[in-house]
């Protein structure tokens, strides 16, 4: 009786060990799958959003090659240029996500990311939780192939985008009495405008507004009652002080350009264009008095939804979105100019001659960060104001003094 006892329990706990050891080796099989597998979730599921059919399939069959045992885990949602809070990683402007921040998860360090991009990455808690991919601005182009038949050097002896005559508004100041004087003519018509400034849009006009160091900020009155501001002001006067349009006043920034009526504008970058055979170079706005011009720029990118069922599996697509092939793809399939960070150029296929002109152009932009800002400056209704000093009937000071009292009133 005892000796089958014996062999009952011996019996039980054998299939006890067994059953334990099987359990284990699942366990430790299931835990070194997943270190090779980098730790995505079990069962992981991730929708991206993106801004087009092309690009969503490009990121698709990129995820599925550099990680072939789990094709199938990434969907994408085309959303447009709107903010999409249902999918697992969002996309939208940086000052819309702005908005949701504490909506959002942090990147882990495994995430690469890049000095020359240091303005472009929201961070909270001083971590990064956004990661840039495309640019949305203006910036300033000039006929290089217009100003050597007019006789302007165009050497770019510093490298730094803008040929060394007309890196600066004193520069242009000059050109512009010149030919105030004599329209030039060129290809048989004499020019239209030298730079056609127009009144009627604040976002083109920005860049005019920060020549004394001013710029869009959160605060009472928007800095308009700094000394900067007043700079501005009394650059807009002195501006006023010669020729810029020869003809109708209106907008045709990019019109100028592809009809080759003037040499210098601003442009979007939805505006990539070759005009016949001339060569058409894209850079930073000129300085004053050795102040940086700088245009409103949108940030498009991506960050990852904090309530995704699958926050490691997230963070894999934010990385591969971040390494060089995830940013080629923005490249090759975007609707905007990426933004590639400058320590990788040399790693990045470009077919566009002049996108890294774009790119550095970009860097001398100011980043629209919150959207509540951007909309009290668009409500000001300063434009009028801004447009009667340049035409002298009214001076810096009394135009700074009524934009005080109008604050004080409001």
């Amino acid at each position: 009786m005892i000796k089958k006892n014996v062999v009952k329990y011996w019996k039980v706990w054998t299939a006890l060990v067994v059953s334990i050891a099987i359990l284990l080796v699942s366990f430790f099989s299931d835990t070194i799958n997943r270190r090779i597998t980098n730790d995505i979730e079990a069962g992981a599921k991730i929708v991206v959003a993106v801004d087009s059919t092309e690009y969503g399939e490009a990121l698709v069959a990129l995820w599925d090659t550099t990680y072939p045992q789990f094709r199938g885990v990434v969907d994408y949602k085309v959303v447009g240029d709107y903010l999409d809070m249902s999918v697992d990683i969002i996309y939208g402007r940086l000052d819309e996500v702005y908005e949701v921040q504490d909506q959002l998860l942090s990147f882990s360090e495994t995430y690469t990311s890049h000095e020359s991009n240091k303005d472009y990455y929201l961070q909270v808690d001083e971590k990064i939780v956004f990661h840039p991919v495309y640019y949305d601005g203006l910036v300033f182009v000039y006929n290089e192939t217009m100003l050597k038949e007019l006789g302007i050097d165009t050497l770019d002896a510093d490298g730094d985008g803008l040929p060394e005559t007309i890196d600066t508004f004193e520069e242009l100041f000059l050109l512009s009495e010149a030919w105030g004087r004599s329209i030039p003519i060129y290809h048989e018509k004499p020019l239209s405008s030298v730079f056609p400034i127009y009144f009627a849009d604040l976002w083109s006009f920005y860049p005019f507004l920060t020549v004394g160091g001013w710029s869009l900020q959160e605060g009472e009155n928007l800095g308009y009652d700094e000394e900067s501001f007043l700079a501005t002001v009394e650059f807009l006067y002195e501006l006023g002080n010669y020729r810029w349009v020869y003809g109708e006043k209106t907008w045709n920034y990019e019109t100028v350009i592809r009809e080759e009526s003037a040499p210098f504008s601003m442009v979007g970058d939805w505006m990539l264009y070759e005009v016949n055979a001339s060569e058409i170079r894209y850079a930073r706005f000129p300085s004053y008095q050795g102040v940086q011009l700088k245009p409103l720029v949108y940030i498009y990118g991506y960050s990852i939804n904090g309530n995704t069922s699958y926050p490691i599996t997230a963070q894999k697509v934010i990385d591969l979105l971040g390494s060089s092939e995830g940013i080629q793809l923005a490249v090759d399939y975007g609707n905007h100019v990426a933004v590639i960070p400058k320590e990788i150029y040399s790693r990045i296929q470009i077919d566009s001659n002049n996108m890294i002109d774009w790119i550095e152009a970009y860097r001398y932009s100011q980043v629209v960060y919150k959207a509540q800002v951007l909309k009290e400056y668009y409500e000001s209704e300063l434009i009028e104001l801004f447009e009667k000093v340049f035409n002298h009937t009214i001076m810096p000071t009394e135009a700074t003094e009524q934009i005080y009292k109008e604050m004080e009133t409001e």
